[in-house]
């Protein structure tokens, strides 16, 4: 906490009587904001503490001090969307604290108490990295936190200043440790943002990073249930956060929680990587004006290209893409895993090992330099290969409209409009990543090896995309209305940037015919999906079912294994098939010894 008020042993009588006059108009102001002040007696409002801070100031001989529990209230530092604080001093102790007054509702009890579990979780968080909370009790009807005092600045304050790309990391992996430390203490964060963390400036803790306002943005069990998604067509506000509704701050938010969706970790995870994202590039990871737009970019997962931050490695960005993967579960499985994979900078081992590597890249560096050189001549960044220029264009896009307007639908032109704006951002985020795999071949940055675990990932959007865009050509009223839903399905493509991701699958056959067998039938499963997807079973399990009559064929395990899961979940009794066909679908899984 700053103090931007701190008292001086003397003041110009000028000065004091202004800071009194406009202490007294905030009084007034504050009065007429809450008529009842009077009434509740006590020091438990906001104008009560003004009120009593103004006498003392006005009157310093004869006004008694503010008190909250045994702690003297000093200056009024700030207010947010949890409550007001205060500096105080602590005289037991002999020193000076920061005192949060919680906003929370007289006779609120059930509430009242999920502040204060809050607040205790908190306080168990013993780490360098996190603001250390020293008490937690209620005065007068409202919950107050006790913690230190800090001077410094907010990570969004610092960043103004020229930094380094690895002072940056540095700086924000401390960030991390301290969320990772809440975290193991059952504590997440919910709001986490630029503003929420503070690097200390002088004293023993000189330059270390604290994360603020833990645990505290979820007031009462109700905030996530029944959550309202934030108004369509509102400005983009970075510093909106609510409560009763979808907590957080829009431009920082996890997807879950623009769905409403219960924040755990893995939301905090995100946040942090839209934060470390804006910090290093000077830009946020979608590029949107207006809330909505952001809302639709963030549940599609659709990424704008960094345009500064040349200097910054391509691994950072690998790592960042990963943490602000849409879905929760293909984020690192902990803070700790994305730390240490900030803090394990590849660059630097690379030149631990510099001389050993140089003598090998000798004895190789004819054949691999004809290779690479070979692949870069053929292999251009451009052309029909890059694009779905094929698959979405204005014939396929005519085609669409057709389906969709037919007469008795005028409904539907709202839907085609959404589905549509997704169809474009999807396009559009798989032409960047197809030219991205190509132009990090070609810059030396990735392996054949990776290149090609890429390609066939992209291949595999590709059908996807590709089976929906036929599927709404010939759309019914079935598919319209499951069509919005069946677009934001489409499978995820920052997991065709993700290396590790790839690299953990099971090889393709080592035989050219059979390697490509396998990826056809993943195409037909992939075209299965989305039919189901958009509510057309029958003609989804027809297809499934080819699949897994030839999966045997091609003796690869993992297909089969993939069918018959199709297999099964799309013969569920609860589309309409007998359940002895569900469950034989299931108990092929079981089959497999090899995935």
């Amino acid at each position: 906490m700053t103090d931007e008020h701190e008292s001086e042993p003397q003041v110009a009588a000028e000065t004091w009587l202004q800071r009194a006059r406009s202490e007294s108009d905030e009084l007034a102001r504050a009065r007429t904001r809450r008529p009842d002040a009077a009434a509740e007696g006590g020091l438990g409002s906001e104008s009560d503490r003004i009120a009593a801070m103004v006498r003392a100031r006005l009157f310093p001989s004869l006004a008694k001090p503010v008190r909250i529990g045994r702690y003297t209230v000093l200056d009024r530092l700030g207010q947010g969307g949890m409550g007001v604080v205060y500096s105080a001093y602590d005289p037991e102790l002999d020193r000076k604290v920061a005192i949060k007054i919680l906003r929370g509702e007289r006779g609120d009890v059930r509430g009242n108490a999920r502040l204060v579990r809050e607040a205790k979780a908190m306080a168990r968080v013993a780490h360098p990295n996190v603001i250390a909370v020293i008490e937690v009790g209620e005065h007068e009807g409202h919950t107050f936190v006790v913690m230190e005092y800090l001077r410094g600045k907010s990570l969004d304050e610092w960043i103004t200043g020229a930094r380094s790309w690895r002072e940056i990391v540095a700086v924000y992996a401390q960030a991390g440790r301290g969320l990772a430390a809440a975290h193991q203490a059952g504590v997440v964060h919910r709001d986490f943002k630029p503003h929420n963390a503070m690097i200390i400036e002088g004293g023993v803790d000189d330059g270390r990073v604290k994360v603020l306002d833990f645990g505290l943005a979820r007031a009462r069990e109700e905030l996530t249930q029944g959550a309202e998604p934030l108004a369509r067509g509102a400005g983009v506000d970075a510093s909106l956060t609510r409560t009763g509704a979808i907590m957080g701050t829009p431009l920082y938010m996890a997807p879950e929680q623009y769905l409403g969706l219960e924040a755990d970790a893995r939301s905090d995870q995100y946040s942090f990587g839209v934060s470390l994202h804006e910090a290093l590039y000077g830009q946020l990871p979608y590029t949107a004006g207006e809330l909505a737009e952001l809302r639709e970019l963030v549940l599609a997962g659709q990424y704008a290209a960094p345009e500064r931050g040349a200097d910054v490695p391509p691994w950072v960005l690998r790592v960042l893409r990963r943490a602000l993967s849409r879905e929760p579960e293909a984020r690192y499985p902990s803070m700790h895993a994305l730390c240490e994979a900030l803090e394990r900078d590849p660059t630097a081992r690379r030149r631990r090992v510099a001389v050993t590597a140089s003598l090998v890249a000798a004895a190789c560096v004819g054949s691999w330099a004809i290779a690479r050189a070979g692949v870069d001549a053929s292999r251009p960044c451009a052309g029909p290969e890059f694009t779905l220029e094929d698959v979405w264009s204005a014939g396929p896009r005519a085609r669409m409209h057709e389906s969709f307007a037919r007469p008795g639908r005028a409904s539907a032109l709202e839907t085609l409009a959404r589905v549509e704006a997704r169809l474009d951002v999807y396009a559009t985020g798989w032409r960047e990543q197809r030219r991205e795999a190509c132009e990090q071949h070609r810059a030396g940055l990735q392996s054949d090896e990776l290149l090609d675990l890429r390609m066939r990932c992209l291949d595999l959007r590709r059908a996807s995309f590709t089976a929906l865009v036929d599927v709404f050509a010939a759309a019914d009223d079935a598919v319209i209305s499951r069509a919005a839903e069946a677009s934001y399905g489409l499978p995820e493509l920052s997991r065709c940037a993700d290396a590790a991701a790839l690299r953990s699958a099971v090889p393709l056959p080592e035989d050219g015919a059979r390697a490509r067998g396998v990826q056809a039938a993943r195409r037909a499963l992939e075209g299965a999906r989305v039919l189901t997807s958009a509510g057309r079973y029958r003609d989804a399990l027809a297809g499934v079912d080819e699949v897994y009559a030839r999966a045997g064929a091609l003796e690869y395990p993992p297909l089969r294994a993939e069918a018959a899961l199709a297999r099964g979940l799309g013969s569920r009794p609860s589309l309409g098939y007998p359940g002895d066909k569900y469950e034989m679908g299931l108990a092929a899984i079981e089959e497999i010894e090899v995935i």
